[in-house]
């Protein structure tokens, strides 16, 4: 595996993680709770475009 390929393998993985917890948020009845995973969502999509540019290791960037 290249290096290309390992990072592009962590953005995807930083990405998937980030809609998980959206989902989560979605579905949380506490609007604490919602914010606190929103939020979490969000520091790791800044950190993975910080890391790896805007859409990087995706063909459909957001």
């Amino acid at each position: 595996m290249t290096w290309s390929q390992e990072r592009e393998g962590a953005a995807r993985n930083m990405r998937d993680k980030a809609q998980k917890l959206e989902q989560e948020a979605v579905h949380a009845t506490d609007p604490a709770e919602h914010d606190r995973l929103m939020d979490k969502a969000r520091r790791i999509r800044e950190k993975s475009e910080r890391v790896n540019g805007p859409g990087a290791g995706t063909m459909d960037p957001m």
